[in-house]
């Protein structure tokens, strides 16, 4: 790991993990999101697409095993992956029942050589149940869940359409410490710009949820996403949260 940084990357992190290269594919579970399908909205969050952001392979007929051997081909290639995380990327990936979620994951760990997996969702579109079941994944692999928390000002949720507040980000993590995985709370620093008088940072909250992982996940960031403060201990400044996302400053 670079130790100049005051935060560890992902693919460090993984590497730290497990002794190699672990990359990523998307998955499709070819599920909908409340904010798509009236529960709450028709229109989706303003940054989302007609394909809930993820690939669409779902659509085109491709189970979840079958997009998970056609993306690991590449991945093989380029890079002499051999270890790979499952992400269940597009729309929300909890919003379903707790038998299809199980269905949905297990096949997913049924291919060769997927150590883990990271669950897109929603802030409200989990209850006791549903976190039980992820959490005993997380026994035996990587687990990460992802909240898709874009910014702590409810103003701002409200400008980009998210259909939740700050308040249901806060009650959905109360509720899963202990679970065995680490929960990540997306921010997107240019939502800020999109809403005057906001900044982008996101250190209040970051002070009071707890992750229920010891492998010290708030330092853990990929580079679109701020998860959490810096190893240092204190909140990431603009510039490290721009460097981190990918945005200028």
């Amino acid at each position: 790991m670079d130790r100049s940084k005051r935060y560890t990357d992902y693919n460090s992190y993984l590497r730290g993990l497990f002794g190699e290269r672990v990359q990523k594919i998307a998955v499709d579970a070819g599920l909908t999101c409340p904010n798509r399908d009236g529960s709450l909205s028709n229109e989706g969050c303003i940054y989302c697409n007609a394909k809930g952001s993820g690939t669409g392979a779902f659509g085109r007929g491709m189970g979840i095993r079958e997009q998970i051997e056609a993306g690991k081909i590449p991945m093989m290639k380029k890079y002499k992956a051999k270890k790979f995380l499952a992400y269940f990327q597009s729309f929300t990936n909890t919003y379903t029942s707790v038998e299809n979620m199980r269905e949905m994951y297990d096949a997913a760990f049924s291919c060769e050589g997927v150590v883990g997996m990271a669950v897109g969702t929603r802030p409200d579109c989990v209850d006791e149940h549903k976190l039980d079941l992820i959490g005993s994944y997380a026994q035996k692999y990587l687990v990460w869940l992802e909240y898709g928390l874009q910014s702590v000002h409810d103003t701002t949720l409200a400008f980009i359409n998210r259909g939740h507040t700050l308040k249901d980000f806060e009650n959905a993590v109360a509720n899963d410490p202990g679970k065995g995985y680490p929960d990540l709370r997306p921010c997107d620093p240019g939502a800020a710009r999109r809403n005057p008088g906001h900044d982008a940072g996101h250190g209040p909250v970051s002070g009071r949820i707890r992750y229920s992982r010891s492998q010290d996940p708030p330092a853990v960031c990929d580079q679109r996403h701020a998860a959490g403060p810096a190893v240092s201990g204190g909140r990431l400044s603009a510039h490290d949260t721009a460097g981190i996302c990918g945005n200028r400053v």
